[in-house]
């Protein structure tokens, strides 16, 4: 099928952002000399293995995404291409909004606002949106547009995104102070492997289908309450309400059961009506 001039002018640009992406994630991961040289070399050591740490969440959930793509007949290059696009697109781009959204909050309202809630509000938002419009972009430029394609892609663009955080945290972690690289490994299980067991790809997996079911199913209730239940979600997660490990183990429960449901109905949802569905679209 020949492509129109549109799809290649938006092509061009979505590879601008992943290439610009990468070369972003991969030319600031580096550590501050430290004498004796030694000990820079140390800290490099540290966060090798601190990021192979991270497989303790990643192995299992490219197992969890192989059974998915099988049992929903979607091919293995979709999720291949959305981690990437997840991991190098949103990352760098959320990390300037934040900040600069963080200013303008500061500025609306007082210091002490800002410190407490400043993260809930401008967090999910900036993060959020970023991700499902790489997800959606990503679709659109393939030509796929089922729930099923919506499902896979918010979670691979999601786990993505995680695996560009959890490095950019753990890269901060170990060129810190001699106590916070002392503490790199206990930060890395503690705060990223189980903080990353549900996170993120959850998060724009929900926004995803929600995004489908609002635009494209018509079914506007449902398609705004996922939208709202995520950054609820996330929002709470990123506020002082999270300080305690009963706080996170309730956010996450109620996050990974809202998933649950939704994966269940799409994986039990006949492939011939979704056809029709996307056929009068």
């Amino acid at each position: 099928m020949k492509k129109s001039i549109k799809w290649w002018v938006s092509c061009f640009a979505f590879l601008v952002m992943f290439f610009w992406g990468a070369s972003k994630e991969f030319s600031g991961m580096y550590l501050e000399k430290i004498y004796p040289v030694s000990e820079t070399l140390g800290r490099y050591q540290m966060m090798l293995f601190c990021f192979l740490l991270l497989l303790l969440y990643f192995i299992p959930f490219v197992v969890f995404i192989r059974y998915t793509c099988r049992k929903l007949e979607v091919s293995r290059k979709l999720p291949v291409i959305a981690f990437f696009s997840g991991w190098f697109i949103p990352g760098w781009i959320a990390g300037q909004l934040n900040d600069a959204s963080e200013k303008l909050i500061r500025m609306l309202t007082s210091k002490t606002f800002t410190d407490e809630w400043g993260d809930a509000i401008e967090t999910p938002i900036v993060e959020e949106s970023l991700k499902v419009i790489v997800v959606v972009w990503l679709l659109c430029l393939i030509g796929k547009h089922l729930r099923k394609h919506y499902l896979i892609a918010g979670m691979t663009v999601g786990m993505g995104f995680q695996i560009s955080e959890d490095l950019n945290y753990i890269e901060e972690q170990v060129s810190g102070s001699h106590s916070d690289f002392v503490e790199a490994i206990p930060f890395t299980l503690g705060e990223r492997v189980a903080g990353g067991l549900v996170s993120h790809w959850c998060y724009t997996a929900l926004m995803a289908v929600g995004i489908y079911l609002f635009f494209r199913e018509k079914n506007r209730k449902t398609g705004i309450l996922l939208i709202l239940a995520v950054l609820l979600d996330h929002g709470l997660w990123d506020s002082f309400l999270s300080d305690s490990d009963l706080g996170t183990a309730i956010l996450s429960a109620a996050l990974f059961i809202l998933f649950v449901a939704v994966y269940e109905r799409t994986l039990n949802s006949p492939e011939d009506d979704m056809r029709k569905i996307n056929s009068l679209l």
